[in-house]
């Protein structure tokens, strides 16, 4: 098969015995959810075996989901064959390059789809406790234009970027 965008059969795709992320049931069922609604929106990145399988390398919880919603082939990037190193290494270039969030940017967002969307379908698939997102959207004196009129410092800006302003946890934890 060539390098490149792809439909794999899901019984062609063995999952890396090597992947470092944790199972998380909550998460799980929040993906599955997410993909229910939307589809397989991102793909997954493999790498050819010399059996004649491929190995994902980024998107193993995908591939559990996708597999337990029925789903027969999957959206894939193929890398070709490449060593465990490589492999290894893209896996960990593509899942730990994140950008931090901007906690009041998110929070506004969160508000405006709550205006659309019912609290109960946004918990759904959305990868934060039901706990944060009720704090968030419950707020009755928040002032949405002061999150973006506010001058902040760099360190007052990269706390806020980082920290639950409810509970002072990164809000990254239970993602990742």
């Amino acid at each position: 098969m060539n390098k490149g965008f792809c439909e794999i059969p899901i019984d062609k795709l063995v999952k890396a015995h090597w992947n470092y992320k944790e199972n998380n049931q909550e998460l799980a069922e929040k993906l599955a959810n997410n993909i229910k609604r939307n589809g397989q929106i991102e793909n997954i990145i493999v790498r050819e075996l010399e059996t004649g399988f491929y190995e994902v390398v980024n998107g193993n919880h995908r591939l559990d989901v996708l597999k337990e919603l029925g789903f027969e082939s999957i959206h894939s990037f193929n890398l070709g064959k490449i060593s465990d190193a490589s492999a290894q290494r893209i896996a960990i270039e593509t899942n730990e390059t994140k950008f931090p969030s901007n906690v009041s940017k998110l929070e506004n967002i969160l508000l405006e789809i709550s205006n659309e969307f019912d609290f109960s379908d946004i918990s759904l698939t959305m990868p934060f406790s039901e706990e944060y997102l009720s704090g968030i959207i419950d707020k009755e004196d928040i002032d949405i234009d002061s999150f973006f009129s506010e001058e902040k410092t760099d360190t007052e800006q990269k706390d806020k970027e980082l920290l639950c302003p409810h509970c002072g946890k990164n809000i990254y934890e239970e993602t990742s």
